[in-house]
């Protein structure tokens, strides 16, 4: 049974939505209807709260599509190609064709984070135009905190986020700092030993493990916030948690 549903080619890349989508919108509906929608509109009805609330995750998945549409652009100005990106409700985990330099993929990478980043911006400064419409504000503020949410937690640096590409092109550039082209004399009382990351799949290995300690340090403050009573921020924190986790790791070294 395929884990994906396919949405569409933009730009030469396949786009595909995993199944995780089917949860994580279910949530957004309930968080925003039950939680966050009689908060920020409190003289909203309760049906009212439940039709914003598909609306609400709507947007959410659209959020998540331009945020990986960012990275389409960053692969655009370095003239490299994304041949597959599946969306996850996190962000989305792309295929960036080969060759692929620390810069290429620093440059890619970051696309997605600025592209959310200046969303949630753009939402910050219409919100006081339409302070007197409940339903623009609620909207409004859903994009706001949705967008910026979703760059911040791609600026963690660990794999399968999009710092963590950054870090993983940063190791990458780690070299030996000389190599010496003879070898040394038999007699000599010093030999120099250089550290470095010799190969892309040491970087993608390393950039995967911090991937995992953060996983792991999102799920335990999950547990924590549930434990203190805050529910909808625990599942949240839970489920992005368990999601990365359940990513297959360093299987390549230009996916992730």
């Amino acid at each position: 049974m395929p884990s994906t549903i396919r949405i569409g080619t933009i730009a030469g890349a396949r786009f595909e939505a995993h199944f995780s989508w089917i949860i994580a919108l279910a949530l957004m509906v309930g968080t925003l209807a039950f939680g966050w929608l009689p908060q920020v509109a409190p003289d909203l009805s309760p049906t009212a709260d439940l039709l914003l609330g598909v609306v609400g995750a709507m947007l959410f998945f659209a959020l998540a599509l331009a945020h990986d549409l960012g990275h389409v652009l960053g692969a655009r100005y370095r003239e490299r190609t994304l041949t597959r990106t599946v969306l996850y409700p996190w962000g989305g985990v792309y295929t960036l064709e080969e060759p692929v330099t620390p810069t290429d993929e620093a440059q890619v990478a970051l696309g997605g984070p600025l592209l959310s980043l200046a969303i949630g911006v753009a939402a910050s400064l219409l919100i006081p135009l339409y302070y007197t419409s409940s339903t623009w504000i609620a909207l409004l503020t859903t994009v706001q905190y949705t967008s910026i949410l979703l760059g911040l937690v791609n600026l963690l640096p660990g794999l399968p986020l999009d710092m963590g590409h950054v870090l993983r092109g940063f190791l990458r550039t780690q070299r030996e700092v000389a190599t010496p082209r003879t070898p040394a004399p038999p007699d000599a009382e010093h030999v120099l030993r250089y550290h470095s990351i010799r190969e892309h799949r040491d970087a993608n290995e390393i950039a995967w493990l911090v991937g995992r300690v953060i996983a792991a340090g999102l799920l335990l403050w999950g547990i924590v916030q549930a434990a203190t009573g805050h529910g909808i921020a625990a599942l949240w924190l839970i489920g992005v948690g368990i999601a990365l986790l359940a990513q297959p790791g360093p299987a390549s070294p230009v996916a992730a």
